[in-house]
């Protein structure tokens, strides 16, 4: 993959493809550790309304 990158030769739609599932998969575990974060501050600060979303951003 990094010979690819490194000659500029590209990628073909198969190998696209393939990296689609590890993507997601990695997406999904980087918004489950924030919202796992978030909900683990909330809960542990005083103020923790601070850190909800207001009204005017939902």
């Amino acid at each position: 993959m990094q010979i690819k990158l490194l000659f500029q030769t590209g990628f073909d739609e198969t190998e696209l493809r393939s990296y689609t599932s590890v993507i997601f998969a990695n997406v999904y575990q980087t918004i489950k550790v924030l919202h796992d974060g978030a909900k683990e501050l909330a809960q542990n600060d005083i103020n923790s309304s601070k850190y909800a979303i207001s009204e005017e951003n939902k």
